[in-house]
């Protein structure tokens, strides 16, 4: 499904519950020989809701309906010159075919040709699933062409099938609208470009699997809008819907239908792109048509390049920070001022404080420390919790110049002089099962750099922090020999965190 320009509406709501179902499963079955082994092939019905059957309520309501092949004959363009549905009706090179249409045509051709010269399946055959007559009439992939009262594309199943390993794989087609008038795009080329490319790759993730969740289907299509074409910017704009919400877990279920938040996971595909390439990403679905679990797949693909799942995401959220405002020309992503940016909240050392700060599952937050003498980080662990994020201090030039990212542990303090202000913390929950958290210690570095000198010592907490970071102690030493303690009680956020 695709998002409109103007509003991050989701397409008709009905349109989506009705239209994306594989149907009932057939009481027709296969088998076969496959190197040795009895396939057993269970295929749905055919689902016969599409514009051109009068049952539609979405459809062409008895307006004749006219095709044509694409010129690479990979797919049938639907359309109708009556109604409300009707394309517009321009024909300059006098071809019998209206100039929008063949510009559909054409423009799929071209999607289909960059999936082919880099290794990709494309979308199953548009055939009955063994159920009678192909929905399209001759097994190319259709697009419809209709006016929609909200959003401008949409995919639907039409039958699946379960392969060799037990996955599920489907076969279907999509609406795209008639006209893109009144939608704010620059040009209705420049829109087909962007629905196209999003809405086909929706059929090209069924061909490997059906079964993806919303995080990694959006995520994935978006991206693909990028692959195809980077000169449109519907990528950079989506991907603000995660540096929005960048304290959220990235693969977080859907919450309602009006929550766009999986489109901007498109910038966690992007990022995996540029440390595995579009083959790696590719390598991906390869996994998941085997039967691989996805967080498995991903981690099999970046194991030699990354690492870990949870170091892979400590980098992400890393090359999150170098965005907007921040953004760097080296070690981050290319043209990353593009980026709408993270949040950051900003705070002035000049006394010792603990900041507890918690992170999301595959979440990440970000602070900013100032400060005129040089000070020391540790973190400790807090009860109930799990485990500790990551907090990683980074500062921007030296990260621009050679990628510096400075680790700061438990075990002892690290020290930072003043030359390094501002620094920056990245709290990297990296781990996709449990909210992790941990308090920052911050210290004036004492003569011994040890970060013990005579200062007071208050405890801070998310809920408690002022706007723009939390506040610090007023400065001061205590009469000898005592020690004041501020205790304010830990609440900590929780949001559910979802696969």
């Amino acid at each position: 499904m695709k998002l409109a320009p103007t509003s991050y509406v989701l397409s008709a709501l009905i349109l989506a519950v009705g239209l994306t179902g594989c149907g009932e499963v057939d009481d027709s079955a296969h088998s076969g020989e496959n190197n040795g082994r009895v396939h057993v092939e269970t295929r749905t019905a055919q689902q016969e809701l599409r514009p051109t059957n009068s049952s539609d309520p979405f459809g062409y309501e008895g307006a004749e309906a006219q095709s044509i092949v694409s010129p690479g004959g990979d797919y049938r363009v639907w359309w109708t010159d009556e109604g409300e549905h009707a394309v517009p009706g321009a024909d300059v090179d006098g071809s019998g075919v209206p100039d929008y249409v063949e510009m559909v045509a054409e423009v799929a051709d071209e999607v289909a040709q960059k999936l082919h010269d880099n290794g990709w399946k494309i979308a199953m055959n548009d055939d009955a699933g063994g159920a009678g007559e192909p929905p399209g009439g001759d097994g190319l992939f259709d697009i419809y062409l209709v006016d929609f009262s909200a959003g401008d594309g949409h995919y639907s199943r039409d039958w699946c099938t379960t392969n060799e390993h037990g996955v599920q794989q489907c076969a279907g087609h999509f609406r795209l609208e008639n006209d893109f008038a009144g939608l704010n795009y620059p040009s209705p080329e420049y829109a087909a470009r962007l629905v196209l490319s999003h809405e086909y790759f929706h059929a090209v993730q069924n061909a490997y699997t059906s079964d993806l969740p919303q995080w990694f289907s959006e995520g994935s299509a978006t991206w693909f809008e990028e692959y195809f074409d980077p000169s449109q910017d519907d990528f950079e704009r989506l991907t603000s819907l995660y540096f929005d919400e960048h304290d959220r877990t990235l693969n977080d279920r859907g919450r309602g239908p009006s929550d766009a938040f999986a489109y901007g996971a498109s910038i966690f595909v992007y990022f995996l792109e540029l440390h595995i390439g579009a083959d790696g990403v590719r390598a991906v679905f390869e996994r998941l048509a085997t039967g691989e679990e996805l967080l498995a797949a991903i981690e099999a693909e970046v194991a030699d390049t990354l690492g870990s799942l949870q170091e892979t995401f400590d980098l992400f959220a890393t090359y999150n920070l170098f965005t907007g405002t921040y953004w760097v020309s080296d070690n981050g992503y290319p043209d990353a001022e593009r980026f709408m940016g993270v949040e950051v909240e900003s705070q002035v050392v000049d006394g010792a404080f603990n900041w507890n700060l918690d992170a999301d599952p595959w979440a990440a937050r970000y602070i900013k420390l100032t400060f005129d003498e040089a000070i020391t980080l540790q973190k400790t662990p807090l009860d109930d919790f799990v485990g500790m994020p990551e907090f990683i201090a980074v500062r921007h030039a030296e990260y621009t110049a050679d990628g510096t990212m400075h680790v700061v542990g438990s075990d002892e303090a690290t020290r930072f002089g003043p030359e390094m202000s501002p620094l920056f913390v990245v709290i990297s929950n990296g781990h996709t099962d449990d909210v992790r958290a941990a308090a920052l210690q911050v210290r004036l570095a004492g003569p011994d750099d040890s970060g013990q000198g005579d200062e007071i010592i208050v405890e801070r907490n998310d809920d408690n922090a002022e706007e723009g970071g939390c506040s610090t102690t007023p400065g001061g030493v205590p009469a000898a020999g005592l020690v004041w303690f501020l205790f304010v009680a830990v609440a900590f956020r929780r949001s559910g965190a979802g696969y």
